[in-house]
């Protein structure tokens, strides 16, 4: 499983590459399939593809969703 750290302080140090990006407000329709909009420089930095499973770890919980391209208007945004 691929790690999104939102909390830097909270990120394991397991091997497994890492990035930090700043959540940003999710639209219905990938709440509820349980998508993350990734753009395609962070998807390639740690190494997932669209459909990967991957952990994010907050400030409060962890949790984890499907990688999947951001939207156009948030490509070089750093968000999820």
């Amino acid at each position: 499983m691929i790690i999104i750290s939102i909390d830097k302080t909270k990120s394991e140090d397991d091997g497994s590459p890492t990035i930090e990006l700043t959540v940003a407000e999710a639209k219905n329709r990938d709440v509820i399939r349980g998508k993350i909009r990734i753009d395609n420089k962070a998807m390639k930095a740690i190494g997932v593809s669209t459909g990967d499973e991957v952990e994010i770890i907050g400030k409060t919980k962890t949790t984890a969703a499907i990688a999947w391209p951001s939207y156009p208007e948030d490509i070089n945004r750093n968000i999820i």
